[in-house]
């Protein structure tokens, strides 16, 4: 997945949509959870729009908040926050509950 890092690498064309559901767990590590939940959506949404992707999804949470003391809301919160500051041509954020039984 660090190859994401390469962005100017990735020659897309022909794609209409973006759809990221990427997803890790606190209980791996905060620098793990943060690189995979938020780190990697921005570097996707980077991708998208130097390919001109005009849709980009992503999956996050309910209750996503940039200002949480908790690392799992504030993480989806920020990358929620960081995509709008993107200015992307089509945003859509999903936010399904909780999953259970993983």
């Amino acid at each position: 997945m660090d190859r994401l890092f390469k962005t100017e690498e990735w020659a897309l064309s022909g794609f209409d949509a973006m759809f990221v559901c990427f997803g890790s767990q606190v209980k791996h590590g905060e620098e793990t959870f943060v690189k995979v939940d938020k780190t990697y959506p921005l570097l996707c949404a980077d991708i998208a729009i130097r390919n001109k992707i005009p849709h980009y999804l992503l999956v996050s949470a309910v209750g996503g908040d940039a200002s949480s003391s908790f690392l799992y809301m504030r993480t989806k919160g920020e990358v929620e926050r960081d995509l709008k500051l993107k200015k992307l041509p089509l945003l859509s954020i999903l936010k399904p509950g909780m999953i259970k039984n993983r």
